[in-house]
Parts: C-alpha cells; structure tokens; sequence
C-alpha cells in the first residue's frame, strides 16, 4: 500500500498571516503597557494660566492684526490655547558696533515690528509641575505656531505663570 504523506509547505501567505499576528500582538503589548501610562500617584489638576509669546522680526503690515479677545488657536492641532488678552507691538532692532564710539548700538530694522501676545488659558499641571494648554507645554522657550483671525506666526513662549484654580 502507498500512502503517500503530504508535506505542508510554508508559503507566501502562511508568512504575511505570522507577520499580521505578531504585529498586532506587538501593537497590544505597547498599547497596555507604554502609551498614555499612569503609574500610581500621578495626577493632573487643571490650573489656569497666563503665558507671553514673542513674535520676532514680523513684517509691519501685521501690526493691529491681533485683537485683545482673539482666540488663539495651535495651528499643529486646531485646538484652542487661549483667549489674547494683551498685545504690544516695538520695532525690531538689530545691533551694530560703532567704531568711532567704541561701543554696540541698537538700529531700528525697517519694516519689521516684534509683536508680544499675553494669553489666558485653562490648562492641565501634572505631578512634575509641567502645565500643557492642549498639547502645548508650557516652558521658556518652547515654540508654537499660532493663529488668530488675522495672524499667524511661529513665536516663542518667553513667560507664563499660574494665575490659580
């Protein structure tokens, strides 16, 4: 009697199946126990904030263009980051030195203004005492693009403080 045993061959499709499971397990595993985890005792408090961005070396047309109660809106998200409630507008300047003095000066840069915008906002402070407005963390220097109405610019966060609860 011949009975012939039939081999299984491993194919193509045998290997994409493998490759979907382990990917998808690989998925689950970073899901449970890497992304958004809280360890215990860890919380976050919403607190409200006032925070300063600098817009450096803007074209003068945009001067009046930032109204106090603008909404400020994160262009990278669309979310809202605040409500304006100060602006100030200087001119730029750019520093030379002058010779026949012996010392740096500070010369008007035509057509460019710096423009600071004081905003209000709601945030969330978590247990290491870092304030995020959405997803925009609080912190001297950290950048941000924003719109309002009539502007938009990439500026950079020159100061905030906690105004309470």
């Amino acid at each position: 009697m011949n009975e012939k045993k039939k081999k299984y061959r491993f194919n193509l499709v045998d290997v994409i199946l493998v490759l979907l499971i382990l990917a998808s397990a690989a998925a689950v595993v970073y899901l449970v126990f890497f992304e958004g985890k809280v360890t215990e005792g860890e919380t976050s408090e919403q607190t409200d904030v006032i925070y300063t961005l600098k817009a450096a070396d803007t074209d003068s047309v945009f001067r009046g263009k930032i109204n106090i109660g603008d909404e400020v809106i994160d262009k990278k998200t669309g979310n809202k980051v605040g409500e304006v409630i100060d602006v100030q507008y200087t001119d730029s300047t750019y520093k030379t030195y002058n010779a026949e003095r012996g010392e740096a000066q500070n010369n008007a840069y035509p057509g460019k203004i710096d423009i600071s915008v004081t905003v209000s906002a709601s945030g969330m402070k978590d247990s290491d005492g870092v304030i995020s407005v959405g997803s925009f963390k609080l912190a001297i220097g950290s950048r941000i693009v924003f719109r309002t109405p009539l502007f938009e610019a990439e500026c950079i966060c020159v100061s905030y403080s906690e105004t309470g609860k």
